[in-house]
């Protein structure tokens, strides 16, 4: 469980990370460069959700799993 949080917690950081990169695009870039970075960080940021949101259903199935034999 404390592996779990640590690792959701590591996410959490890596998505406040994603937003901050987006305040960081060049103010010369051209309106298409603006739109194709912020298009990537939006894929990478519901990637990184998706794939916690997944991991943390199997570790919940699993510690109901648990639970229930363990009554």
């Amino acid at each position: 469980q404390k592996n779990m949080k640590d690792y959701l917690a590591k996410g959490n950081d890596f998505l406040a990370c994603l937003e901050k990169e987006e305040s960081k695009i060049p103010s010369s870039s051209s309106s298409e460069q603006k739109e194709e970075f912020k298009a990537k960080i939006t894929q990478t940021y519901n990637m990184v959700v998706d794939e916690m949101n997944a991991i943390a259903d199997q570790f919940n199935t699993a510690l109901r799993a648990y639970k229930s034999q363990n009554r």
